[in-house]
């Protein structure tokens, strides 16, 4: 979308879906601890970025910057099919612990036994990853 058009607008789009990953990483992650920790470090990654951008987008190529565009679309591709993969496989392990839940036997649980669990975080009973 970025390189695909100088329309501010449809180019404004493309970086907010881009930036959507930010909630999907905070809501698989369990646990106050674990989450800020996984959280900055998804933003570190993204600030390296920085350093790969001033390699890339370059002032010869203004104001489309077409070579910086596509390498950009090369990693957001390779993103992709990283996160098809992670989707695929936090469904299976969700159905895993749906298994393992209904072997044990259906349990709602208390307040007091959710708060019990939360040091747990993510290996919680009711623990559920966001797909």
């Amino acid at each position: 979308m970025l390189a695909g058009t100088a329309k501010a607008r449809i180019q404004y789009a493309g970086t907010v879906l881009a930036a959507t990953g930010l909630a999907w990483n905070g809501n698989n992650i369990g646990g106050s601890l674990k989450r800020g920790t996984g959280i900055a470090m998804q933003v570190m990654g993204g600030n390296c970025g920085g350093i790969i951008a001033s390699y890339v987008y370059l002032t010869r190529d203004s104001p489309r910057f077409i070579k910086g565009h596509s390498l950009l679309i090369g990693i957001v591709g390779m993103a992709f099919f990283l996160t098809l993969f992670m989707t695929t496989y936090l469904r299976f392990e969700n159905a895993r612990r749906d298994k393992v839940a209904s072997e044990r036997g259906e349990k709602i649980y208390t307040e007091e036994e959710i708060l019990a669990h939360m040091e747990l975080a993510d290996n919680a009973p009711g623990f559920r990853y966001t797909v």
